[in-house]
């Protein structure tokens, strides 16, 4: 959502003061995964510079609908962009990767039949995965900065976001009609049924913030 009119104001701020919990997750993930020197991994969703924190040599490849470009410089991991749809990566062959990582992006593919073609993708590239993705039922919409209105059916977002969201109001803008539907079809968050079903034999840790479930990390391979 950085590419809207909402990416202003102390939006940006309020962003920066997330990567403490970034950083946990990710020391969790070299923890579970271990991944070695050399591994290579897709990055589902992802952007290089997530990754100029890692301290071993791996080979990355961050696909997104457009193209990331960006400097190698700095960067430990050796990094690679594509443009690509992560829900249909048919020119990437079955089980050509080592881990399979994603961010918080399969709640913005579409409805449910892409979010289990995202995941399908997911389990057919990689012989591990590490795919985490924000809880329905936490209380704070953490795209929007609302409460509890994305547990309200879709029909009845739209005039709430409007009303609750306090994303349009940190950045001072007033969102049209038009921008509002596009803000609110952009996110499908999910609960961990639907996780389990869609990527079966995985494992599901729950992240959680103050009892809350705050996110799900569907994990494959790695530790018990």
């Amino acid at each position: 959502m950085k590419d809207d009119r909402t990416w202003q104001g102390v939006v940006p701020w309020i962003y920066g003061k997330i990567p403490a919990f970034r950083s946990r997750r990710f020391s969790r993930f070299l923890a579970e995964l271990n991944p070695q020197a050399k591994e290579k991994i897709i990055d589902l969703g992802g952007e290089p510079e997530f990754w100029k924190k890692s301290t071993i040599e791996l080979k990355v490849h961050c696909v997104n609908l457009d193209k990331l470009e960006f400097i190698q410089d700095g960067y430990l991991v050796r990094i690679k962009t594509s443009a690509g749809d992560c829900c249909d990566l048919a020119d990437e062959k079955d089980s050509s990767y080592d881990i399979v990582f994603s961010n918080s992006v399969i709640e913005h593919v579409g409805d449910l039949q892409r979010q289990k073609l995202f995941a399908r993708n997911a389990l057919r590239l990689g012989q591990k995965l590490w795919i985490q993705t924000p809880a329905k039922y936490f209380p704070i919409e953490p795209h929007w900065f609302a409460l509890f209105i994305h547990w309200f059916p879709r029909k009845y977002q739209y005039s709430l976001f409007r009303l609750f969201a306090l994303r349009q109001r940190f950045a001072g803008v007033k969102l049209s009609k038009e921008e509002i539907k596009a803000q609110v079809d952009d996110v499908r968050l999910m609960t961990k049924r639907e996780l389990k079903e869609m990527f079966p034999g995985c494992r599901i840790i729950t992240e959680r913030f103050f009892l809350f479930p705050k996110s799900y990390i569907v994990v494959k391979g790695g530790e018990n």
